[in-house]
């Protein structure tokens, strides 16, 4: 994985470029040398496998059983321009099932929402190419006035489980209760979509997630 993750490291270099480009990306050059670095087994097959969650918009909009859209699958495409050799994409249930996945083999990347945190790092590699911010989605009007993390004391919070958001949040309950103030409610789904349906529902008061402001289309 190390030889991988150099190799997306250098192939990233061209991802401020891609991500505020207004048009369509253009093709990318075969770079030998990052092609010559990949490991054997992966230059005999011609294919790599990059595993997501399911839809995660604006990263990834699962548009097939091995077919995907957004910002996760235009930089899947440069990159497999840059290295030489197909990728294709698989999709699993839950944060979990994508980490277990690398870790075992039977994946060899993850490019989307996957939170970098130390006691990941412990199995798996990662290159961080995006820096994100806390944003709410909330039901119309924000009747439970929700505008800050601070806000979110007591309230019901949907995150997807294992995502960085949800780390956020049990972050800020810990904060919440240690102030004397009510826990969050943290209501953890396997994907995006059930959180939104969630808040849309009435079931929950809002839900969290991370954003890179320059990511939305």
């Amino acid at each position: 994985m190390k030889k991988i993750a150099t190799a997306i490291t250098l192939a990233l270099s061209l991802t401020a470029t891609w991500l505020h480009a207004a048009d369509v990306i253009p093709p990318q050059k075969l770079d030998q040398a990052l092609h010559d670095r990949l490991p054997e087994e992966i230059k005999k097959a011609g294919k790599m496998i990059s595993v997501n969650n399911g839809s995660f918009p604006p990263y990834e909009i699962v548009t097939g059983p091995h077919s995907m859209d957004g910002a996760s699958a235009d930089l899947t495409t440069a990159l497999s321009q840059l290295l030489g050799v197909k990728i294709e994409h698989a999709t699993v249930s839950g944060l979990s099932g994508v980490l277990a996945g690398i870790n075992s083999g039977r994946y060899q990347l993850a490019i989307g929402p996957v939170g970098d945190y130390p006691d990941r790092q412990q199995k798996v590699d990662f290159v961080d190419f995006v820096q994100e911010f806390v944003v709410f989605g909330v039901q119309k009007g924000n009747p439970a006035k929700i505008n800050t993390l601070e806000d979110t004391c007591g309230k019901r919070i949907a995150v997807m489980a294992a995502g960085s958001a949800e780390q956020v949040i049990r972050k800020q309950s810990a904060a919440c209760t240690a102030a004397g103030k009510p826990a969050v409610i943290v209501q953890s789904f396997t994907d995006q979509p059930s959180s939104i349906l969630a808040v849309r529902s009435k079931r929950s008061d809002a839900f969290s997630l991370l954003r890179h402001p320059d990511l939305f289309y």
